[in-house]
């Protein structure tokens, strides 16, 4: 196979002529036919209609997502706050069984019979007149076991909102 070479191309420098001749403006209304392309304004304001109720939903969804993540957390924190708060009197139990002549005395003396003791949780609102958010309640009334109830309320999204663990210790 060969290849021709087609020489030196030339740049063409001829003037051109301007065709000035006035035209005619056609003013008269087109009708649409069928087959044109676009959106009548129904058809538009339909869209815009079906897409506006899918974006309320859409926001409702992500209202509703936020109030539950705000749910979750506090959850999360009462509930940690009310374990150690189990851990802490779990270790004076040990604390006292490891030293007899101290007995319960440093537990009766931290939670007295009968009584309501009350804490601070960090990142809650305590709900109501109580002062802190947590609780703590001991019964005595069995000399070999107590039971252990930890309450934390606070003043959540939705209103009042509660933790409560229970448990019982062998002093």
């Amino acid at each position: 196979s060969t290849t021709v070479d087609p020489g030196p191309r030339t740049l063409d420098l001829r003037p051109r002529t301007l065709d000035l001749r006035p035209r005619t403006l056609d003013l008269r209304p087109r009708t649409l036919d069928r087959r044109e392309g676009g959106f009548s304004l129904l058809e538009v304001m339909l869209a815009m209609v079906i897409l506006s109720v899918a974006l309320m939903g859409m926001l409702s969804l992500y209202a509703n997502t936020m109030i539950l993540a705000e749910v979750n957390k506090n959850s999360r924190a009462a509930t940690f706050a009310a374990q150690q708060k189990i851990e802490e009197i779990r270790g004076l139990v040990i604390a006292s069984s490891l030293n007899p002549a101290d007995s319960l005395a440093n537990i009766r003396t931290a939670y007295p019979s009968g009584t309501t003791t009350y804490f601070a949780v960090t990142g809650l609102v305590a709900y109501g007149s109580e002062p802190n958010p947590g609780s703590v309640v001991i019964d005595y009334s069995n000399a070999s076991l107590l039971n252990v109830t930890v309450t934390v309320h606070w003043d959540g999204v939705r209103g009042e909102d509660s933790v409560t663990v229970t448990t019982m210790l062998s002093p």
